[in-house]
Parts: structure tokens; C-alpha cells; sequence
């Protein structure tokens, strides 16, 4: 899949919304907090590309939001998924139990 300057454009929307949500004024202030360079990510940001992995896992804790959701605007949902883990460990448990 091939990520386009249009997506990394709304990349930069959900980082600056989610910014504003958790009341930090500007990235300057998260990147001096967290030891990224302002320089590097003012110029991914004005030439709509996406900043490294790593700086988004750090962009996305320090706004308190999940990479899925800066990357794509949604959030991944494995409730459905853990639920069915755990159905299957409880029917293992119980077979277990049985031959015990």
C-alpha cells in the first residue's frame, strides 16, 4: 500500500486536533519534551510526508492516542478478537480439567 501526501496531510490534522484535545500549544513543545528534533518534523510536516515509526510511537504517547488512529483516523478494535481468545483458553481448561 502506498501512502500518499494526502494521507500524510491528515496525519498532520489528527496529530494537530489531538494536540489541541490534550491542551499542548505547538510541537515545539512536544518535541522538546520528548527529545525529537523540531527542525526534522517541521520539515516532514511542510513537505507532507510522514515522520519515522519510532516518532510517531512517541508522537502517539506523548498525545495520549493510539498510532492506528494518527496513521488512519480510526482505532483498532480487538475486543471481538480477545473475546474469542479467551473462549478458546476457557474451552482449553476445561478439556484439561477433564483429563486431570
Amino acid at each position: 500500500m502506498s501512502l500518499s501526501e494526502q494521507d500524510a496531510r491528515l496525519f498532520w490534522e489528527r496529530l494537530r486536533k489531538q494536540q489541541i484535545k490534550v491542551g499542548i500549544r505547538n510541537l515545539k513543545e512536544i518535541c522538546r519534551k520528548e527529545g525529537i528534533s523540531y527542525q526534522t518534523l517541521i520539515n516532514q510536516k511542510c513537505s507532507d510526508r510522514y515522520p519515522a515509526a519510532t516518532t510517531i510511537a512517541i508522537l502517539a504517547k506523548s498525545l495520549n492516542c493510539s498510532i492506528d488512529w494518527l496513521l488512519t483516523g480510526k482505532e483498532f478494535d480487538n475486543a471481538g478478537t480477545l473475546s474469542q481468545i479467551s473462549e478458546k483458553v476457557q474451552k482449553v481448561i476445561d478439556i484439561l480439567q477433564q483429563i486431570d
